[in-house]
C-alpha cells in the first residue's frame, strides 16, 4: 500500500456500479433521495448520471478520477475513485495555496470494477479483478 492511501480502504467487495439498488435503496426509481451526498447539487447530479448511464451494463465504461500526489501517474487497484471530476478535484487541495493541490489523474474502466461501500454516490473502490 502506498503511503497516500491512508488507512479507511474501499470495500472491493461491495455491490458494482452497474447495480447500485443493494447499496443505495430507491436510486434508480428515486434518485433526488441521493442529492445531498455532496455539498453540490450540480456535483450531485452528475455522479447520479453516471450511475444512470451505467446501469444494468457491466460492461459500460466509465471515467474514473483520483487526487494523487505529484509524481503518481497511475490509478492503482484498491484505490478510492471517484465517478466525478470535480469530486476528485475536492480531494486534491492541501491547503488555502491552489499551487500546492494535487493533480487529478484519469481513466477509462468498466462499471464492472468500481465497487461502493454505500455512503457515498461519489466514491468507490478500484477493483480490475
Amino acid at each position: 500500500m502506498n503511503a497516500y492511501h491512508g488507512s479507511h480502504r474501499p470495500d472491493l467487495d461491495g455491490p458494482p456500479l452497474h447495480d447500485l439498488e443493494k447499496a443505495f435503496p430507491d436510486l434508480y426509481a428515486r434518485p433526488d433521495l441521493y442529492r445531498g451526498h455532496s455539498d453540490s447539487r450540480e456535483l450531485d447530479d452528475q455522479a447520479l448520471a453516471v450511475i444512470s448511464s451505467a446501469r444494468g451494463t457491466p460492461e459500460a465504461l466509465v471515467t474514473i478520477w483520483r487526487a494523487v500526489p505529484p509524481g503518481v501517474e497511475t490509478i492503482n487497484a484498491g484505490d478510492w475513485v471517484s465517478i466525478t471530476e470535480a469530486y476528485a478535484r475536492q480531494h486534491a487541495i492541501q491547503d488555502n495555496d491552489p499551487a500546492n493541490d494535487w493533480p487529478v489523474i484519469s481513466t477509462r474502466v468498466p462499471a464492472r470494477t468500481l465497487r461502493t461501500e454505500g455512503n457515498s454516490i461519489h466514491e468507490y473502490g478500484y477493483n480490475p479483478i
